[in-house]
């Protein structure tokens, strides 16, 4: 697990550096495709085969959410405690206003790249 954790990382790394073929990352809809997938090859061993694939596919779908959820994006949990600790070496609370504005950047942000991510899904298909 601890491997899948280290290559989420560095994935999203090579995505938002733009190293990263459109083949190597998916949204939804390629969620739903290698779960379809792996489900059908573990029928062609057994029903247990096929509920294994997908548990494990669960298993490895939760840990790259926990790593992407840390990530120092506002509007993520990462996001919140940089600015936390930002709020414990400035020693003071930082203006709500300001806080919001980070906020909803990173917001703006997170909604692009789930456009992006869509929209190559989408193009995957055609």
């Amino acid at each position: 697990m601890l491997n899948y954790v280290k290559l989420t990382a560095e994935g999203l790394a090579r995505v938002f550096t733009m190293q990263a073929s459109p083949d190597e990352y998916g949204g939804p809809i390629s969620i739903v495709k290698v779960v379809g997938d792996s489900y059908e090859a573990g029928l062609s061993y057994s029903f247990m085969a096929a509920v294994k694939n997908v548990v494990y596919i669960a298993a490895v779908l939760s840990a790259n959410l926990g790593v992407l959820n840390l990530f120092p994006i506002p509007g993520l949990d990462g996001g919140r405690i940089l600015l936390l600790l930002i709020e414990i070496l400035r020693r003071k609370p930082m203006n709500p206003e300001t806080e919001s504005r980070i906020l909803f950047g990173g917001f703006v942000f997170l909604m692009g790249f789930m456009v992006f991510v869509m929209y190559t899904d989408i193009m995957k298909i055609f």
